[in-house]
């Protein structure tokens, strides 16, 4: 289904990580578990119509040449999250619950505004590639092992967010997910929580505390969970609900843990890919809605 932009933005804010090995990160924060590459998009302002809307160049950020074949150094602190879990119940319906989304990007032409970096293009590094067409936004991941994200512009607190991905070809820990609490434009190092689904069917939690040197906690290790549709050209819906401390992640509407964390409290989220098994490994994301709760 393809629908017409709830909202029009002039300028965004991306951010792009990639880590496998400690990097130089600049604004949009790249991830990925080695080396770290950054480039960004203004943020929003006044919202303009399509065609009137102009990017500031952003800032390059130099990415290491000859990144390690090693996974990224784990973060030295120990992990105490409050983990649930509680199986797979009844299916959670966010509409019934929370009403029409606050805000909704259905990957149409217009979501080019949400998505593009300098000069207006979308973003094709040596880490990472997005493209907008027939109604998706895919996400190619180009080093493997590298932990590589790219983020828009919204900046949340407590809200509840589903984004809707298809998978072509995959294997294994080939993975695809969210990266929210990010940290707001020009700020380095790069920060947030990751939630991904692995192609084999299983979910984890990262809490990435710094990109520079690469620092995280696995507050949910790799688990599987019958509620992901596992293997190549599967499509699945990946839930996020943060309220304050409390992070719980959903799939196709059955919720799957839940942490409690207090490291990060709001920020902007993007997209997650990394190439654990595929060379190349691209998803498309049929569509992001989120629901801000509160007041």
């Amino acid at each position: 289904m393809r629908r017409t932009t709830l909202l029009l933005m002039s300028m965004l804010l991306l951010a792009a990580c990639t880590l496998p090995a400690p990097a130089s990160p600049s604004e949009p924060t790249p991830i990925s578990i080695f080396p770290t590459s950054t480039s960004e998009a203004p943020g929003p302002g006044t919202p303009l119509v399509p065609s009137t809307f102009t990017l500031t160049p952003a800032p390059s950020a130099t990415v290491p040449t000859t990144p390690s074949a090693t996974a990224p150094p784990a973060s030295t602190e120990t992990p105490s999250p409050t983990i649930s879990a509680t199986p797979a119940g009844t299916r959670v319906e966010p509409t019934a619950i929370y009403g029409q989304p606050t805000w909704t990007d259905p990957m149409d032409a217009d979501s080019l505004q949400n998505w593009a970096g300098t000069g207006g293009l979308l973003p094709d590094t040596e880490n990472i590639r997005l493209g907008l067409a027939d109604g998706f936004l895919t996400v190619t991941g180009k080093k493997t092992l590298f932990d590589t994200w790219w983020f828009t512009w919204p900046q949340l607190t407590d809200f509840f967010l589903e984004m809707t991905v298809r998978v072509g070809t995959c294997s294994g820990l080939d993975s695809y997910g969210v990266i929210f609490r990010g940290p707001p434009r020009g700020v380095t190092p790069g920060h947030g929580y990751i939630a991904a689904f692995s192609c084999d069917g299983r979910y984890q939690i990262r809490r990435v505390d710094t990109t520079n040197p690469y620092t995280f906690v696995d507050l949910v290790g790799w688990t599987q969970s019958t509620a992901i549709r596992s293997g190549s050209n599967q499509t699945n819906v990946l839930g996020v609900r943060a309220v304050g401390s409390t992070l719980t992640i959903y799939a196709n509407g059955y919720r799957l843990t839940e942490v409690t964390d207090t490291r990060f409290v709001d920020g902007r989220y993007g997209v997650f890919v990394r190439s654990g098994e595929t060379a190349v490994f691209t998803y498309s994301v049929d569509q992001i809605v989120h629901w801000i709760l509160g007041d």
